[in-house]
């Protein structure tokens, strides 16, 4: 009998106070991630696809028309780390629908295997479009697609759209500060 996959994990700003709080950002980064994909949510925003085979694990509710915007639960983080260590032959961070992917982000305008992201000679971030249906943008400009071009230099406080899911980068200094500024002050 085959397995049911493992839920996907949605993480919410408000996941990550706690340790924001007992961490420095050197060890918070170590924790958690070095880099993260913020998209300000709700899970209510992103459009499930069809046949979804997972459940999707997200506590705590967003806001509706009727709540006012609460940064805990309407910003969606999406940690950019390896799921499994890197190997010589790869050490990309692969993003897209598809559980398999580092990355998974549950939105029909994503396709099963979007994008990577890979890290440059000086560590600099470096993201490519896998030739998906809908385009990676940085910046409102085109990513070339494998095959059509290099992988683009970004930064912290860029802007990537993945087909029409909008995130903003952050490394984790950005992100920790910005826990801090908007959750425990």
């Amino acid at each position: 009998m085959k397995e049911a996959p493992a839920p996907i994990k949605i993480n919410r700003l408000g996941d990550y106070i706690e340790d924001c709080g007992s961490y420095q950002v050197q060890e918070f980064g170590i924790l958690h991630g070095e880099a993260f994909f913020l998209h300000h949510g709700p899970v209510g925003k992103l459009r499930m696809p069809l046949g979804l085979q997972t459940t999707l694990i997200s506590e705590g509710k967003g806001t509706t028309p009727d709540k006012p915007f609460n940064p805990q639960a309407d910003f969606l983080v999406f940690p950019l780390r390896r799921l499994q260590a890197p190997t010589e032959d790869d050490d990309l961070i692969w993003i897209g629908r598809s559980e398999n992917n580092d990355v998974v982000i549950p939105d029909a305008s994503i396709s099963a295997v979007h994008a990577f992201i890979k890290r440059g000679e000086e560590n600099e971030f470096l993201i490519q479009d896998m030739n998906s249906k809908n385009g990676t943008y940085l910046n409102d400009d085109p990513v070339p697609a494998q095959g059509m071009g290099t992988a683009t230099l970004f930064e912290s406080g860029a802007r990537i759209r993945l087909g029409s899911v909008s995130l903003t980068f952050l490394e984790v200094p950005e992100f920790h500060n910005l826990i801090k500024r908007l959750l425990l002050s």
